[in-house]
Formats: C-alpha cells, structure tokens, sequence
C-alpha cells in the first residue's frame, strides 16, 4: 500500500469516527434501533439482502421523521410497520378528517393498536404539511454518510510483491462508502460510491477514484405524473414473480400482512452493483388506472471463458455478483 494510500484511509477513519458522534439522540435511542433491526432481519424471507440499507433508512427517519399528514401510499409503505389495510384507513382517515392534531389522535384510526403506534412514534411526526412548489428545498433534508471498514490483521493477498511475483491486491485493504441524499414530498435526489478492499482508489486503472458510482432524481406527484426516476432505480413488480428488489418478509409481527407491499419504483441507494435498472422509468394516473413503463440499459459483471479475434467476448459461464474489481480477472 503507498503512503498516499494511507493517509487517506487514516484521514477517512480519523472522519468517520467523528461523526459517530452525531447520531446520538439520546439514552436509550440505539438500543430501540438495533431491537428493531433484530426483529425485521430475523423475519426476512431471505439473506441475500443489504442489511445496511435497511439500517440507514430507519436512521434516516429516525433524524427525519415522516409527516404523516402528508405521507403518500409509498412514504409509508417504506416504513415496513403497517401493512396496507392500516396505510388505507390513515389515509381515509386524513381525507375525511383533516390533518391530525397530535399524536393520541392516531388511536381513533381504524387498526392502530398502542403497540403500533408506540413503534411509529420515532420515525414520524406532524406538522401542517408541505403546501407549495417553493417550500421544495426549504423542507427538504440533506443527509451525507462517510463509512470505512478494513480488517486490523495483515493480509498476504496485500503483501508487496517479491521476484517479481504480481499476484496481489493493487489497492488499499481499507473500503470506502460515501453517500449523499437530499429528499422533500415532491423531489429526491442521492449519489452514493464505493471502493472494495484491494481496488485502487485514484490510481492505476481507478483513476475516476471510487469504482462504484450510482446516482438518482425522482420526481414524485406533479400532477397526473406519480413518479418519475432517472439513474438508478429498482422495480416491485407482481409479488416478486415478474421483478422485486428490496426486502419481503415471511413472518413477523411487524410486519402484519403476508401480502407484499409494493413502491413500484424505487431509488437505487444500495452498494449492491448489479441488482438494479439504469435508465427512466415512470408510472402515470389515468383516473383510476396506473401505467408503469421503464427503459433500462447498463453492463454487467461475467465469467469471460472465451473471446473473439479482436477481444470481444464470446462465451460466459455465469453472472459476477460480488462487485469486486481488483486483480486483473475481475
């Protein structure tokens, strides 16, 4: 590892651990998170899923509760507390009703138990809404991440090269994570990167620094037009039987119905570098009839097994799902 390699992995970490400070809110709050986190990953339908993001979305509105006055079909949803039944009587009930005035008033809502209020409670909030297209950025919030991990012991794979043997890692053991999100009723936005351990982080073949960028803007209610994405996005299609990215559980008490819970679109603000589209996609009200189209188009990662006379490739014997791009075959 160089020397400049170094001082930025020991500035990143010096950074990081800094901002552990800030996401403390208070006694107590970190251990109701991680209770919470306990009891959604121990029913999940599957372990392949990103951990993480979960984590990050429930600190997000954990530092910036939803409105629920104002919350769309989707906000909620997101949550991963209340199964459809539930969102529809809020929803009804805000519509008949007017916005709620505190927070006791969510008893009077047809399905809420005190259990499922007292679970709601970190994560939401009311106000008088978000009224006009100027109050956009005025009410929108900003959320920037830095993370670094690498493993303390020495690893062989990183060694510097001896008689000229090259079968090492070029890059730096550490890994580096950095995102940034800015979210409001009507727009989104975020741009996420990452460096696996043993990629080379501005130099070499790395010279763009990070070798995961995935980027997004969304668009959401404006008119006839529901939601509009561009970059990265993922799709919740037919119960995961035409196409699904996120989590989906099997049982739990969360998590009431066994019925799948669909955003329909969604942003990309995962590390996971392959299950997800790039393009646009967008889903228009025509009265009571929701059309959904999306155009997608991005390279993925393969086992190359051969390749024609000018180098392109002519046989793979599978998909590359690791995102790791560090010696020479990956």
């Amino acid at each position: 590892m160089s020397r400049s390699m170094s001082r930025t992995c020991i500035i990143a970490f010096l950074f990081f651990s800094y901002s552990l400070f800030a996401q403390t809110n208070g006694p107590g709050s970190d251990v109701l998170l991680q209770q919470k986190m306990e009891s959604i990953a121990e029913n999940l339908s599957t372990e392949d899923v990103d951990l993480t993001l979960l984590e990050e979305r429930l600190i997000y509105y954990k530092e910036n509760p939803l409105d629920i006055n104002t919350a769309t079909v989707e906000q909620l949803q997101q949550l991963m507390m209340l199964n459809d039944i539930q969102i529809n009587n809020l929803l009804n009930y805000v519509a008949k009703n007017g916005f709620l005035s505190d927070m006791q008033e969510l008893q009077a809502v047809d399905g809420f138990d005190l259990q499922t209020i007292r679970s709601l409670l970190p994560y939401i909030k009311i106000s008088e809404g978000f009224s006009a297209i100027n109050d956009a950025f005025k009410k929108g919030n900003s959320w920037l991440l830095f993370r670094y991990q690498r493993v303390l012991e020495s690893q062989k794979g990183y060694a510097i090269p001896i008689n000229g043997n090259n079968n090492y890692y070029p890059g730096a053991p550490c890994k580096l994570f950095t995102r940034y999100r800015f979210d409001n009723a009507k727009i989104a936005a975020g741009l996420t990167a990452e460096k696996d351990p043993g990629e080379q982080f501005f130099a070499g073949k790395q010279k763009q620094g990070f070798d995961f960028y995935s980027g997004h803007v969304m668009v959401k209610d404006v008119g006839k037009l529901k939601m509009l994405a561009l970059g990265d996005y993922q799709l919740q299609l037919g119960q995961g039987l035409i196409g699904w990215g996120g989590f989906a559980f099997n049982r739990t008490a969360d998590a009431i119905a066994v019925k799948r819970s669909p955003v329909i679109i969604r942003p990309h603000t995962s590390t996971d570098e392959n299950l997800f589209f790039r393009g646009t996609a967008g889903t228009v009200q025509l009265k009571k009839i929701f059309v959904t189209g999306f155009v997608s188009r991005k390279k993925v990662d393969a086992n190359v097994l051969d390749t024609l006379n000018n180098g392109e490739v002519k046989t793979v014997s599978s998909l590359q799902t690791t995102g790791e791009h560090a010696t020479l075959s990956e």
